[in-house]
């Protein structure tokens, strides 16, 4: 059993298509829709010279962000470094300043007495 004049006449092209196909194939081809389209195809492909095209960029190329989107994260970016410094600043000034007027500092080392004087005795 033969396949049908459209599988022999792609299989005779995707071999390279060289010489000329049986004469019953190169009939059917010169009127078939399909197999038209096919040797289009391979024409078109064969014509491609490879030699002509440009090499790719060096680099990809990525789309760049928007300039609302590009200035969206320049604020964001500040007000964060704002909020950091800040924070910095007060932290030292706090580590700094000392004990504010009021506060009580110290009462923890400058206990007196042992421990066994202030616990009471039950008998």
């Amino acid at each position: 059993m033969t396949d049908g004049p459209h599988e022999r006449f792609l299989g005779w092209l995707l071999a390279g298509g060289l010489g000329d196909p049986a004469r019953d194939l190169a009939l059917h081809a010169s009127v078939c829709p399909d197999c038209i389209r096919w040797v289009a195809a391979h024409d078109a492909l064969a014509s491609i010279d490879l030699g002509r095209a440009g090499m790719p960029p060096w680099r990809p190329r990525r789309p760049r962000p928007s300039a609302a989107l590009r200035v969206g994260r320049l604020v964001a970016l500040t007000a964060a470094l704002v909020l950091v410094g800040w924070g910095i600043a007060f932290g030292a000034s706090r580590l700094l300043a000392g004990p504010v007027a009021g506060e009580r500092t110290g009462q923890v080392l400058s206990a007196t007495g042992s421990p066994a004087a202030s616990t009471p005795t039950t008998h």
